[in-house]
C-alpha cells in the first residue's frame, strides 16, 4: 500500500482542528465572564489571587536566578580587576627592569633577556586591553541585570499590593455576599477603605 499524501494533510488538518477546539475549550472554561464574576465573586477574587499568587512565585524564581547570576558576574569582575592589577603591577616591574639597559635581569622571580622583557611587557598590557574590555562588558551586564532586578523588585510590591487588594475585596464579599452586593459596588467600597486609612 503506497502513502497517500493527501492522507497526512488531512490527519494534520484534523490535529490542528482538534487543538483549536481544546484550546478553545480551555479558554472558556479558564476565563470569567462579566456574568460569572457578578454571580460568584467570592470565587473569581479566590480565582484571581491564585493567579497573581503564581505569578509572584513565577516572578520570586525569575528574581533568584537573575541574583544568582549578578553574584556570579560580580565575582567574575572582581577576579578580572585582581588579574589586571597584577598583570599592571608587573607590567611596570618588568619595563623598569627594561629601562636599567642590562642585557639580562632579575625580575618576577626569573632572569629574562632584554627581548623577553620586551615580549612579557606587550603581552601583560595585551592582556590589561582584554581585561578592561571584558570589565566594561561585565560592567554593562551588571548594571542591565540591576535595573531588571529592581524593575522586578517594584513588580512583587505591586503583585503584593494587589494580593492585599484583592484578599480584602474578598473578604468583603464573602461578609456582603449574602446582600447581593455588585463586584464594582465591592471594589469602590474597599478603595474608600483604602483611602481612609
Amino acid at each position: 500500500m503506497q502513502d497517500n499524501p493527501m492522507a497526512g494533510w488531512a490527519v494534520a488538518a484534523v490535529l490542528m482542528l482538534a487543538a483549536a477546539v481544546v484550546a478553545g475549550l480551555v479558554e472558556y472554561c479558564t476565563t470569567w465572564t462579566r456574568e460569572q464574576q457578578e454571580r460568584n465573586p467570592v470565587g473569581y477574587l479566590g480565582w484571581l489571587i491564585r493567579d497573581l499568587e503564581s505569578d509572584l512565585e513565577s516572578l520570586r524564581t525569575v528574581r533568584g536566578r537573575i541574583q544568582r547570576e549578578l553574584q556570579r558576574v560580580c565575582e567574575e569582575q572582581q577576579r578580572i580587576e585582581q588579574r589586571c592589577r597584577v598583570a599592571a603591577s608587573a607590567a611596570v616591574e618588568l619595563r623598569e627592569q627594561h629601562q636599567g639597559g642590562q642585557n639580562r635581569v632579575l625580575a618576577l622571580g626569573q632572569m629574562w633577556t632584554r627581548d623577553q622583557l620586551e615580549s612579557q611587557v606587550s603581552s601583560l598590557l595585551a592582556e590589561i586591553r582584554a581585561g578592561e574590555s571584558a570589565l566594561g562588558h561585565i560592567e554593562c551586564c551588571r548594571d542591565s541585570m540591576e535595573a531588571e532586578l529592581e524593575r522586578l523588585t517594584t513588580q512583587e510590591t505591586e503583585i503584593q499590593a494587589g494580593l492585599r487588594l484583592l484578599a480584602a475585596q474578598r473578604e468583603l464579599s464573602q461578609s456582603r455576599h449574602a446582600g447581593g452586593v455588585s463586584l464594582d459596588q465591592l471594589s469602590q467600597q474597599v478603595q474608600t477603605l483604602l483611602s481612609n486609612s
